[in-house]
């Protein structure tokens, strides 16, 4: 993965179930942690 790459990540939603929703990849951090945005 790269920053600008769209990838689907599991989401929490607010009644505890998990969606997978794309998410644009914004900038690694450090751990191999990464800055997203998503949609709901």
């Amino acid at each position: 993965m790269k920053e600008g790459d769209i990838v689907k990540a599991a989401l929490n939603q607010t009644d505890n179930k998990v969606k997978f929703r794309p998410v644009l990849l914004l900038k690694q951090m450090p751990f191999d942690h990464w800055l997203m945005i998503g949609t709901r």
